[in-house]
Order: C-alpha cells, then structure tokens, then sequence
C-alpha cells in the first residue's frame, strides 16, 4: 500500500494545507455595532491549531471573559485583512462592551460550520476541539473515540 507521503496529487501535509487555505473568509454583521451606513461587518479567517492552542491556555488562568475578549482580538478583521482590536483593548472589551454582543459575537467566530462538520468522517463530534455548540475545547480530559473506535484525546 503506498503511504499518503507518496500518492499522486501530493503529500497528506500538502493536501491538509490546501484544504486550509481553500476556506473562505467569513463575514460577521453586527448591528449593534454599526453606523448609519449599516452593521458592523468583521472578517474572519478559520482558527489555526495554535490560535486555538492560545485560548485553551488563556482559559486555564481568566475565565470566560478573557477567552470571549481574546477570540475578537484574535480573530476580527476589517476589509482590508486589518485587526480590528489589539491587546491595548482587551480591558475596554471585558468592562466596557455589551456582555451579550461579545458573546454573541465570539460565539459566531468560533462555532462550526455543520456541513464542514459532516464532512468529517471518522471523528465524533465530542473530539472536535471548537464545538458547533461555540465551546472553545472539551470541559475536562476527556477520552473521545472515532468511529472505528480508536482512542484519542
């Protein structure tokens, strides 16, 4: 059997890649946050392992205000691919913005796409690191097994 490495059509690294950077960039409207031309609109880019790996860690230590704060300076962009928020915002965004929105907001930027999902035979959906519920990871360390029952964490 040839290994993935080997087959036509590129390696599983190159494959798993071009999946990656495939994904279209998501729109987000805010209304609450708008102007008279309309909502606010902000861009997202589909979360890398690290990015996911740094809200994990962020939510070890600051509670859910600091994860939903960190997913929108992380994550929002404006039309032109620009940040939207820094980590100079981050006090303004757990004191100062409406609770609701933010979490609103967050949730929408890390939920995921149920057809995606689908697509991704062999996994449960307990293993899925973002949960289409908008959970950042699975509470605790949970053992998940795949449809074939292997074991995983």
């Amino acid at each position: 059997m040839p290994s993935a490495k080997k087959e036509a059509g590129g390696g599983a690294i190159d494959r798993a890649v071009a999946h990656f950077t495939a994904q279209e960039v998501r729109t987000i409207e805010v209304p609450e946050w708008g102007d008279e031309d309309g909502p606010l609109t902000i861009y997202v880019e589909p979360f890398t392992l690290r990015e996911q790996g740094r809200l994990h860690k962020a939510s070890n230590g600051g509670g859910v205000a600091t994860v939903l704060a960190d997913v929108l300076i992380m994550k929002c962009m404006d039309a032109d691919a620009a940040k939207m928020f820094d980590p100079g915002d981050k006090r303004a965004l757990q004191t100062k913005v409406d609770a609701g929105v933010l979490a609103r907001v967050a949730s929408e930027i890390i939920a995921v796409d149920q057809d995606e999902l689908e697509k991704t035979k062999g996994v449960s959906r307990a293993a899925v690191f973002v949960s289409a519920r908008g959970d950042a990871w699975p509470h605790g360390q949970r053992i998940s097994r795949s449809n074939d029952g292997r074991r995983f964490h």
